[in-house]
């Protein structure tokens, strides 16, 4: 997804003194209410799954600005469970899921039977026919990962290709996501955090320059220069 958190905040900037639309009533025609394993699906998950914790690696401002808004909504902690409760409503948090796991396998790089714990979750759960989480995408994808998997090749590529057709399912979801006023209050809030860091920035340099020119005044008058 070409969307980036620079245009996001510009775009909410904005907007950010209109209200958020009401929501319609729902119609005759709504969606059936979600089965209760679904609406319990991160529970389930969380319970008898390895850990799946979204990754805290630090970005620096400027990869910050330049990330694609689906990394950074999965990797801020708040807005990946605001998403996750999102896609349950959508009926779709498996792929939410599943990208978690795949990034928890990449991390155990060295780790090979963690790897190979992580991997045969994700077969069970999410690939297998008639499984309980099983993923809306290609057979030939699925079957290439499972017959990988038997073979033990345990590699970086093991889910790539799922990776990338999950991807650009939850951009999609993302782009319905983005459009809540769940996430417009998220980010009204994160504008202004980030308005205050940069006010008492500024202040605190004001105030450094200040001192540092008193500073030197007093060394000229005692003839220090």
């Amino acid at each position: 997804m070409a969307t980036t958190l620079r245009s996001l905040v510009s775009f909410i900037r904005k907007k950010v003194d209109k209200k958020p639309k009401e929501e319609k009533e729902p119609s005759s025609l709504a969606p059936k209410p979600v089965p209760i394993h679904r609406r319990r699906l991160s529970m389930s998950v969380s319970i008898n799954s390895p850990k799946i914790a979204p990754s805290q690696k630090k970005i620096s401002q400027e990869e910050y600005l330049g990330t694609p808004l689906l990394t950074l909504v999965l990797k801020n902690l708040t807005l990946h469970d605001m998403f996750l409760q999102y896609t349950e409503k959508e009926m779709s948090s498996e792929n939410v899921l599943v990208h978690d796991l795949i990034q928890s396998y990449k991390r155990n790089k060295d780790k090979v039977e963690r790897r190979r714990q992580i991997a045969r979750y994700i077969r069970d759960q999410f690939l297998v026919e008639g499984s309980l989480h099983q993923l809306n995408i290609r057979e030939e994808t699925v079957s290439r990962a499972i017959e990988h998997l038997e073979m033990n090749l345990l590699d970086d590529m093991l889910f790539n290709e799922i990776e990338r057709e999950v991807e650009n399912t939850l951009s999609d979801s993302l782009i319905r996501f983005s459009k809540t006023s769940e996430f417009a209050n998220f980010l009204k809030v994160e504008v202004a955090t980030v308005d205050k860091r940069k006010s008492l920035l500024q202040t605190t340099m004001i105030e450094r320059r200040r001192t540092r020119s008193f500073h030197n005044l007093q060394l000229l008058e005692m003839g220090t220069f």
